[in-house]
């Protein structure tokens, strides 16, 4: 009876994993610039570590603009199942360079915030000492792939368009 309940406890879960993710990077509502302080500064030490980019490069929320880059298509984020089951959700903070084409490159995790939103299920029991890196790499991993093909309108400067390093939250949230 246990193992009728777990199973349809999974298939339920497994149906819901499509529904479970709220996006927060759609359309014009996208932040592109880092708020945090400590970002910030990783962001601003960028173009010295990177030599071919000195002079050319745009940081997001530091130099001036005609036009910041936009996001304008990226593949549907997905939600890891079994950091699902487990009941983690969080907030990924990444940045990179979207090129003069729209793509990116340089592609880097500065932060994963978690939160539990309630307790682990079944196999998870077990290990709950390993969820939190569990939750942490899927999460990371997530991001980095839909940052790197994600598709973005380039910022300009003097009619020119520029290479932005741009700095973005990525949202995995359980609908309640």
């Amino acid at each position: 009876m246990a193992r009728l309940l777990l199973f349809a406890f999974s298939m339920m879960l497994s149906v819901l994993t499509q529904d479970a993710l709220a996006q927060r990077f759609l359309g014009d509502s996208i932040n592109l610039t880092c708020n945090d302080p400590q970002a910030a500064r990783r962001l601003a030490s960028w173009p010295a570590h990177h030599p071919k980019y000195q002079g050319v490069l745009a940081v997001m929320g530091r130099d001036q603009l005609d036009s910041n880059p936009k996001l304008l298509d990226h593949p549907p984020l997905h939600f890891p199942d079994d950091i699902l089951r487990a009941g983690y959700e969080g907030t990924v903070l990444i940045s990179g360079l979207v090129d003069t084409n729209g793509t990116t490159q340089f592609i880097e995790t500065l932060e994963v915030r978690l939160s539990q939103v309630y307790g682990s299920q079944g196999r998870f029991a077990l290990d709950s000492f390993s969820l939190p890196t569990m939750a942490e790499a899927g999460f990371r991993r997530e991001a980095i792939n839909m940052f790197r093909l994600a598709k973005f309108r380039p910022g300009y400067r003097d009619a020119a368009a520029v290479p932005t390093l741009v700095c973005m939250p990525i949202d995995f949230r359980i609908r309640h």
